[in-house]
């Protein structure tokens, strides 16, 4: 009879969660304010090695804060105010010699402000069994602005058929009884 192998995963109870996670700097950058034509990328970085060595948009909504993470982290993005893309896979193994990044892009789904969360999770075992254990989460307010010819531009896509109708055709009739 063989004996089972030793997990290759330390199991934990839900206390000792805190004490198996390395801490390492994360990097949260997003812009304050996007067009409502614009899409927009909203990053994520993990720092092993604690120094601000990320480059920084000014302008930017940043949030630079410690996170301890386990060698497998997710990272999700959610607002109802944009069509949330990720570019990058959401669940990744975090390096502790490099970066590891996470990306999304934004498409704003109506003017205003909105706001934005961000979740990073660390995947553990407990008791033999993964579960995730949120960590840290984020929220950034978005200001979604509209150009004037942006609203110009919206309102004749959406009521195109009104103008036709009460403009154009009263002009084709007009210049048809003129004709004669």
């Amino acid at each position: 009879m063989t004996q089972p192998q030793p997990s290759a995963v330390v199991t934990l109870s839900a206390d000792a969660i805190a004490t198996q996670l390395t801490t390492v700097t994360s990097f949260f950058e997003i812009p304050k304010t996007v067009n409502i034509s614009e899409t927009l990328t909203a990053t994520l970085t993990l720092d092993p090695s604690g120094q601000p060595t990320i480059l920084i948009t000014p302008g930017n909504h940043q949030v630079i804060a410690p996170v301890g993470v386990t060698k497998i982290a997710s990272a999700s993005l959610s607002s109802p105010g944009f069509e949330v893309i990720s570019i990058t896979p959401e669940r990744q193994a975090v390096s502790f010699s490099d970066l590891t990044v996470w990306k999304w892009s934004l498409k704003p789904l109506a003017p205003g402000a909105h706001v934005v969360h961000l979740d990073v999770t660390a995947i553990v075992v407990i008791d033999d069994e993964k579960a995730e254990r949120s960590l840290r989460t984020y929220t950034s307010t978005v200001e979604v602005n509209v150009a004037q010819s942006q609203k110009l531009s919206s309102w004749l896509n959406e009521y195109w058929q009104w103008i036709v109708s009460t403009l154009l055709l009263p002009l084709i009739g007009w210049l048809w009884t003129r004709r004669k």
